[in-house]
Parts: C-alpha cells; sequence; structure tokens
C-alpha cells in the first residue's frame, strides 16, 4: 500500500453504503445524503445487502458506514471505476472502517476542500485449479517440484480478489487438515492444522493476528502466511515478498476456502490454490497519511500495561 497524494477531485456523485442490519447506519446515511444536496452534489444510498458488484454509475466517492464487513463491499463495488472509499466506523472494531461516526462531517468537509489523503491497495489475487488424478493426493512426493499449469492442471476453475486475506480452513469438520506450502515453486512445508490464512499487510490485523501472526506495516511488500492451530510446535507464521507466488496443494480431506470472509468454496484433494499480488487495485481515502499505529492504540490498546 502507498500514500500518493492529496485527494482534490472535484466531487459530483456520491454513493453512501450503509451496514443493512442498522437503524442508525441508515439515518446517518440520509444525513450524510443531505449533507450532499445542500451542496449541489449528487448523492445515493444503499443498503449493504442490496448493492451489486458493479455500478451503473460512476461515483467520484463511495462512503461505507458500519464495519470491515461494509468497507469489503463498497470496495467491490466500486473497483471498476477506481472509486476510492470512505470508510466510517459504526461498528465495534473495523480497522479498514478508519474514521468514528462522531467525525463524519468534519472528514466530509476535509474531504471536499483536498485536505484528505488518497492511497492506493492491491488486491490479493487467488486462482483455483484442479490436478489430474493421477498427479493428486498424498503419493506426490512434496519434495518434487509442483506440477503446474501445462498438462498437469485443470482450469482455473475459478478466480477470487481478497483484500484482507485467503484462508483455507476445516469448517465445522472436527478432522484436521493438511496443506503442502510452495512460493516460487519451492516446497516450504506442509502444514497440519485447522486451517492457513494467507493475508496482506492490510489484513495482517484481521485472522492474521488473531491466529498468532504477526503485524505487518503497510509499507512492507510483503504477504504473511500463517497456520490456524497447528499440529507442531515447529510450525511458525512466514513473512515472504509480494512478488512472489504461493501455492497452497490440499493434501487429502476436504477443506473451504473463505476470501476476506465473505466467499465459501469447498476444496479437494485435487485441488491446487495460487496466490500472488493481483495487477489491480483499489483506492482508499485517509486523514493523516499514517494512521496504522493510532488505529492499532485505539483499537487493539497496543503497546498499554494496564
Amino acid at each position: 500500500m502507498k500514500t500518493n497524494s492529496l485527494f482534490n477531485k472535484k466531487v459530483k456523485n456520491v454513493a453512501v453504503i450503509y451496514r443493512s442490519s442498522s437503524a442508525n447506519a441508515k439515518k446517518k446515511a440520509q444525513e450524510i445524503q443531505q449533507f450532499f444536496l445542500d451542496r449541489q452534489i449528487t448523492a445515493s444510498i444503499f443498503p449493504q445487502k442490496s448493492i451489486r458488484t458493479t455500478p451503473r454509475t460512476r461515483y467520484d466517492l463511495i462512503i461505507a458506514l458500519g464495519g470491515d464487513g461494509t468497507y469489503l463491499k463498497a470496495v467491490r463495488y466500486g473497483q471498476e471505476h477506481k472509486s476510492p472509499v470512505l470508510g466510517v466506523n459504526m461498528g465495534s472494531l473495523g480497522f479498514l472502517t478508519t474514521h468514528p461516526e462522531k467525525d463524519i462531517f468534519s472528514i466530509l468537509k476535509k474531504t471536499l476542500t483536498g485536505k484528505m489523503f488518497i492511497k492506493t491497495n492491491h488486491f490479493i489475487s487467488a486462482k483455483l485449479y484442479r490436478q489430474n488424478r493421477s498427479q493428486s493426493g498424498s503419493n506426490l512426493q512434496d519434495q518434487a517440484p509442483l506440477p503446474f499449469y501445462k498438462k498437469e492442471m485443470k482450469g482455473p476453475d475459478k478466480v477470487f480478489q481478497a483484500v484482507n486475506d485467503i484462508v483455507i480452513e476445516r469448517g465445522a469438520l472436527s478432522h484436521l487438515i493438511s496443506i503442502s506450502i510452495y512460493v516460487n515453486n519451492q516446497y516450504i512445508y506442509s502444514v497440519k492444522a485447522d486451517g492457513l490464512i494467507v493475508a496482506s499487510p492490510l489484513g495482517s490485523t484481521a485472522y492474521n493476528l488473531a491466529a498468532g501472526g504477526p503485524i505487518l506495516h503497510p509499507a512492507v511488500c510483503s504477504f504473511v502466511i500463517t497456520p490456524v492451530c497447528s499440529h507442531s510446535l515447529t510450525s511458525r507464521p512466514l513473512i515472504i515478498h509480494d512478488k512472489s507466488t504461493i501455492h497452497l496443494r490440499i493434501r487429502d480431506k476436504k477443506a473451504f476456502l473463505t476470501v476476506d470472509g465473505l466467499t465459501r468454496e469447498a476444496l479437494r484433494p485435487n485441488h491446487i490454490l495460487t496466490i500472488k499480488k493481483d495487477k489491480n487495485c483499489f483506492l482508499s481515502l485517509m486523514e493523516k497519511k499514517e494512521m496504522e499505529f493510532t488505529l492499532l492504540r485505539e483499537k487493539l490498546k497496543f503497546g498499554q500495561r494496564d
């Protein structure tokens, strides 16, 4: 993630997306709509559950009212037109919705007067491939180069984009799952665990942090690979450069893929997941150039002893 410059685009058309289950968020969305209408700026409001993936209208600004789930929906809504997203926290935590509800109108005034910073953030890309039956399962030796694409592979069956993380998990099943990890076609190790997380720096404070993974500064060009409840004391989180390509092979049993906690896909032993930094990006608005450690202190009490 990088800071570009101050956001100085003239705002003519705004979309406000609010958490569907919150009456307070709906009321605030209506107040924000009126704020813009009073300034002869077109503003439309949408409940989170009703928005489509691609907006028909090109918006100069998208405002997300709610928690991080609302923000993730807003990002996907505006990504085709590169509409910047301003997150307003109306939930209990919210690392992506960085601005508090009480400051919303002062933040909007700063946005209209060119006093907000715009940041460019890359998505994580994940592609799901099917391995030929003769090459799948636990019979294939891990140390051998991973057969990929060409004759040994079929697909990709599906392509996913994530802001925070790509997660392989066992779901409601009681068994541990076995996953082989490759980086740039080099075998790293196999892990037997409840799951495995691949997180971006932006997503390192989400599920990755809860699973014992490290916090990555957004300026660090990296991914973190973190096992979830690994059945081994030597399976530790691994930080790699974000120019790397990660291959994850499901060795046995059934597992599930979740993307930013929203998309769920069943995985089989003949599936291989390829993860890398996406060439596509999304834009976010921030009050300050650097807010990461402020957010950690305020939301997670980072560094406090009492």
